[in-house]
């Protein structure tokens, strides 16, 4: 078996299989198998398994027409008798009785359970009792559900590649509202959105089998309901969620092939419009393949957006060929394809007769593609959970639901699992039942849902583990991104004359990542002759800092840190030159760091011109009683330790540092957190008070620590009024290293 159509992924003997991957296997279709089998064995091995087929059929083929009637019967009982022991042997042999064993018990588990579901949905069809009402007429709502969608590579999100074109240009519309913490309940599309489509979530532990679902209680309500779906209706096991979609009015499926795309439902789609009574209301659902693996079989034909492959965009990834053509460059191509589909389903929607209009888009689970560990239970992390999701309503949608849209409105940051989907819907569809219970209501003033209790992964008596791994609940507020800002925000309200940028981020992906996050500044490395990105002269990129500065959102940048690199003192009139044309621009001198180790009297010509000229504390090297450039781990153990044996050394360093920093008239002065009790010891006194503070590697900032930093700002850096830029490292998958170290 070819792990290795997924790089990264060592090599797994085939019959070593999770209870996911089990369960998984029993809730896909025919063709999905052949799709694994065609997208996960190497040509090699399609190769060796069909030339076997071959040769084992002829030497059938040849003993069974023997020369003799006697060669002949003796060779047909011989390969039966081969045959036969080769069966036996293989369900009998230890390495395979006991995965086999677990395979066949989990498939009749599977099937249990879902003739349990059948049954328990039949009668309650049967005794009926759910009581809704709906009092406006003539309305239609469309659900698009993804597959496989994670919310960190759509544009939308603040993702490098320009993966949702159309869904990043609604964030200008006033009439659309994103969730903007929406995760999902569980990283497996069945249970996930039989949670979502059912009264049944983490919280309240109502069984699916007896949950109403959204079309059940959207039928009560005189909705027409109809289903639409991408994914194969007749899979190797008939699932629940196959069943959950016979509750609408309509269900209808597509004819997938091998090649299959989400524009196959289009047609259906299509039909569908064109036959509905608009002067009722209607739901259409569609259930989309998205970005199901194999991702490069999730986009029509001809469909090949190009992305940005450089280091510059990617960081360390960009080194990684591989990863690019097999992983990362298909799925980011089935995002935009999720996109131009959602697209073309809103201007299909806006064509209806319908004046009041809602879409509402959200995917079933997230996909780890960076970690390599994509949607797999067992191995769970948060990109696993964390969603798109998003409406998009009328202008008569606004104007009649007004107060429906301004709570949502205000609760747009609120944590938000998919489980609660069933709720929201109901609620924005004007939908009035008892069975809908308010707390689990994002838009009723009695939400009950918060960081404090706001989960994903929770197992319980409705998720049955014996088809799927029993999981470890896991918090909102523990995922690292949620940690991060929270933590940043803290930081910013206890100390509000301190400004926190994320260090390293010269990938551009990176930058955009960490404003996205929380952080109001960034730190980027400049090459200062030709002002172009990277950490010179080792790195230097092809992207300039104007065309830096034109890809981020610069609304969100309070403190920009330059560190020019290869500064010399005939670069510094071209170098003012260029800080004043960008900016004009883009308006960059009152939140801008020139930093620069380099020491010269031309650089006053820019603290001159209004500029935040930062002098660098650079890494020095001892020689004798002088010091040169470079890196010294000799140089950090003496200014860490400040022994009095080395007295005269610090001393004569800090007149140094007061030296050069007047000499160029700057600003401020940038070091190492670990040389901040040098500073000020044996610096401080030797500056002008004007003289401002700007800190980097402090120990014990990790901004990612959920317990560490509540108790950070006691830290004296954090204390020190003259300190004013503080740099911390973010959670980014873009970092860029040495260029021998791998990605990281």
């Amino acid at each position: 078996m070819n792990n290795t159509a997924l790089p990264g992924e060592a090599k797994q003997p085939i019959f070593l299989l999770s209870v996911d991957e089990v369960s998984a296997f029993f809730q896909t279709s025919v063709r999905e198998c052949l799709e694994f089998f065609y997208s996960f064995y190497s040509g090699s091995e399609k190769v060796i398994l069909f030339v076997s087929f071959l040769i084992g059929a002829l030497l059938v083929g040849l003993t069974w027409r023997g020369v003799g009637r006697g060669d002949a019967r003796k060779g047909r009982w011989a390969t039966i008798l081969i045959f036969a022991s080769s069966v036996v042997l293989f369900f009998t042999s230890n390495p395979l009785i006991g995965p086999v064993s677990q395979i066949k018990a989990i498939q009749q588990s599977y099937a249990q359970i879902t003739e349990e579901f059948t049954h328990q949905r039949q009668l309650r069809s049967e005794r009926g009792g759910i009581s809704a009402t709906k009092a406006e007429q003539g309305e239609l709502y469309i659900i698009v559900l993804g597959e496989s969608s994670n919310k960190r590579h759509w544009s939308a999100w603040g993702y490098v590649r320009n993966t949702t074109p159309w869904t990043m240009s609604l964030r200008q519309d006033k009439n659309t509202i994103f969730f903007e913490n929406a995760y999902s309940s569980y990283c497996h599309t069945v249970p996930s959105l039989i949670k979502a489509l059912t009264k049944s979530n983490q919280y309240n532990g109502i069984a699916e089998f007896d949950a109403p679902s959204l079309m059940e209680v959207s039928r009560a309500a005189g909705f027409n309901v109809v289903w639409l779906s991408n994914q194969d209706k007749i899979t190797l096991l008939d699932n629940p969620l196959t069943v959950l979609s016979l509750d609408a009015n309509q269900t209808k499926f597509t004819t997938r092939s091998r090649f299959s795309s989400d524009a196959d439902l289009f047609p259906l789609l299509d039909q569908t419009l064109a036959s509905l009574d608009y002067t009722k209301n209607n739901l259409v659902i569609l259930h989309t393949i998205g970005s199901h693996f194999d991702y490069s079989r999730r986009i029509p034909h001809g469909f090949q957006p190009e992305f940005p492959r450089k280091e510059e965009f990617l960081g360390n990834w960009a080194r990684d060929g591989a990863f690019l053509d097999d992983v990362l460059d298909p799925y980011d191509r089935t995002v935009r394809f999720t996109d131009e589909f959602l697209r073309a389903v809103h201007e299909r929607m806006e064509k209806t007769p319908a004046k009041v209009r809602l879409l509402c888009y959200a995917a079933d689970h997230g996909e780890d593609v960076f970690g390599r560990r994509f949607h797999n239970a067992a191995s769970f992390t948060y990109d696993m959970a964390r969603i798109p999701m998003f409406i998009q309503f009328s202008p008569a949608y606004a104007e009649k639901y007004a107060v429906s849209v301004n709570m949502l409105r205000e609760r747009r940051t609120a944590p938000f699992t998919l489980d609660l989907f069933y709720n929201a819907m109901l609620s924005l569809m004007a939908v009035h039942s008892v069975e809908n219970d308010s707390q689990y209501d994002i838009l009723s003033p009695n939400y009950a849902i918060s960081w404090e209790n706001a989960v994903t992964m929770k197992a319980d008596k409705t998720l049955d583990s014996r088809f799927y791994a029993t999981s470890e609940a896991r918090l909102l507020r523990d995922d690292p991104l949620v940690v991060e800002r929270e933590n940043l925000k803290h930081l910013q309200k206890v100390c509000p004359d301190k400004l926190l940028a994320a260090i390293h981020c010269d990938a551009l992906g990176a930058a955009q990542q960490v404003l996205t996050d929380g952080f109001r500044g960034l730190e980027v490395n400049i090459n200062a002759p030709d002002m172009r990105i990277g950490h010179a002269p080792e790195l230097v990129y092809d992207m300039a800092l104007d065309e830096f500065l034109s890809r981020i959102d610069l609304n969100k940048v309070d403190i920009l840190w330059l560190d020019m690199k290869n500064v010399r003192d005939e670069d510094i009139d071209s170098l003012l030159k260029n800080l004043n044309e960008l900016d004009k621009y883009y308006n960059l001198k009152n939140r801008t760091i020139v930093e620069s180790s380099f020491v010269t009297s031309n650089m006053k010509k820019i603290s001159r011109y209004g500029w935040n000229t930062c002098y660098y504390l650079a890494v020095k090297r001892w020689s004798g009683d002088n010091y040169t450039f470079g890196l010294s781990s000799q140089f950090e153990s003496i200014i860490k330790n400040m022994a009095q044996k080395d007295d005269q050394k610090l001393c004569a360093l800090a007149h140094e540092i007061s030296d050069a920093i007047r000499q160029q008239e700057s600003k401020s002065f940038s070091f190492w957190g670990y040389a901040y009790p040098f500073v000020k010891k044996y610096v401080e006194p030797l500056l002008d008070d004007s003289i401002t503070y700007n800190v980097f590697a402090i120990p014990g900032a990790e901004i990612m620590s959920s317990r560490n930093m509540h108790n950070f700002n006691s830290n004296p850096v954090m204390r020190d009024p003259r300190v004013r830029v503080i740099l911390v490292s973010g959670d980014t998958n873009f970092v860029i290293s040495d260029p021998s170290a791998p990605p990281a």
